[in-house]
């Protein structure tokens, strides 16, 4: 399997358990490989590296420590819930909102486009915090499968790349462990910038790789014809 392999788990630094060489570099080498073949698996592996980068860049010592622990020690499925009907690809733009009651916060709202929707063990999920800071309001949440108002929406009926689920995740008044806001409130924004500005790498990497994958395809079949 992929996390046999090491594949889901390429971005995690050695110091905590992860591989000799967890260079983007490197990482993108494998992606090439997988994505040549099947642009649904390369999906699972980019979308890995994402969150263990916003881990890696915001998360205690403690919570580096827990999460990758989690992540080395069984396969464990993620998703990265930031989008929303109302904003899109715009995260600034963001509804949800995750109150503070007492050692833990209630998150309300919706995600839509997520992929590993329906499938995924833990949602990094992004909510505003504070709606007066705009997008210095936003924080991130370590949010588990299971946890009560935690749902699963509408699944998107694609064209291709179905080997991958891509569904709306809802959320009605979701507790969360103080312990698993990731980082400091109001960090959230920055964290998924600096996870993105690197994922991007990836994700051109994805698609020449899949064209490249094609291209070998049709020369092949062009040559027995």
């Amino acid at each position: 399997t992929f996390h046999e392999m090491g594949l889901l788990t390429m971005l995690i630094p050695k110091e905590y358990g992860g591989p000799e060489d967890s260079t983007i570099t490197t990482w993108c080498v494998a992606l090439e490989e997988v994505a040549m073949a099947d642009l649904s698996a390369a999906i699972s592996c980019l979308t890995s590296g994402a969150l263990e980068l916003v881990i890696l860049f915001s998360g205690t010592e403690e919570q580096k420590q827990r999460y990758f622990h989690r992540i080395l020690g069984r396969r464990t499925i993620l998703a990265l819930a930031a989008t929303e009907t109302s904003g899109g690809s715009d995260v600034a733009g963001i509804r949800s909102r995750a109150v503070k009651k007492g050692g833990r916060y209630l998150l309300k709202g919706s995600k839509c486009f997520i992929t590993n929707g329906g499938i995924a063990d833990f949602y990094l999920t992004w909510a505003k915090t504070d709606f007066e800071k705009g997008h210095y309001g936003i924080s991130c949440f370590w949010v588990a499968r299971g946890l009560p108002g935690l749902s699963i929406g509408k699944k998107e009926r694609k064209m291709g790349m179905r080997a991958s689920p891509t569904t709306e995740v809802i959320y009605e008044d979701v507790p969360v462990s103080e312990e698993d806001l990731i980082g400091a409130e109001g960090q959230g924004f920055v964290t998924l910038m600096k996870a993105f500005d690197r994922i991007r790498i990836g994700v051109a990497v994805l698609a020449v790789c899949v064209a490249q994958g094609a291209l070998d395809y049709a020369l092949s079949y062009a040559k027995e014809r």
